[in-house]
């Protein structure tokens, strides 16, 4: 890229770069409202774990419910402090990724299309609000090798439909955690 059209573009990556911190931002706090959620429903469950089981030893098929009761809420808890730890591990990432939301860009020109499509890369993927569009591609994502395996230059990738090609523009660092 020239440091002119480097220059130009600017001020549109720096805005872009405010619209996915903003949409992070929004899904921490939704994240922060259901891992508390979960956090005291484990807690309640723990709590009522023993009131919540049906206890009953003196018939075998007693003993074979109380079991069955026991298992239940057993695994109902283990459900609910996987959720919990999922949950939780996603905040952290995404308080990460607000820091610095991505390090690379990539712009990619699938063949035969008309239009060049920029592929940010980061340590996540991001999604837009409506869960439609990627804002950022993890660096792990199939699509993501183009910047570590690709000069500019023809470049392809693989999906689930098969083998992606096209041409790859640009290959750049592009954050600045001045801004």
């Amino acid at each position: 890229m020239t440091e002119g059209k480097k220059e130009k573009d600017w001020p549109q990556e720096k805005q872009r770069v405010f619209r996915v911190v903003k949409e992070i931002t929004n899904k921490i706090s939704s994240l922060k409202s259901r891992v508390k959620h979960l956090k005291d429903d484990v807690i309640d469950i723990r709590r009522d774990f023993w009131e919540d089981v049906t206890v009953n030893i003196e018939e075998m098929d007693d003993k074979l419910e109380t079991e069955a009761s026991i298992k239940q809420q057993a695994e109902f808890l283990s459900e609910r402090e996987r959720s919990h730890g999922q949950v939780s591990e996603r905040l952290d990432i995404l308080n990460r990724l607000r820091e610095k939301p991505y390090f690379g860009r990539i712009d990619f020109k699938e063949n035969n299309e008309d239009t060049t499509e920029p592929i940010y890369i980061g340590l996540a993927s991001v999604m837009d609000e409506n869960d439609d569009n990627f804002l950022v591609y993890d660096w792990r994502a199939p699509i993501s090798s183009m910047y570590y395996d690709f000069p500019p230059g023809p470049a392809n990738y693989d999906t689930i439909e098969g083998n992606i090609s096209g041409g790859n523009n640009i290959k750049t660092s592009i954050y600045d955690p001045k801004w």
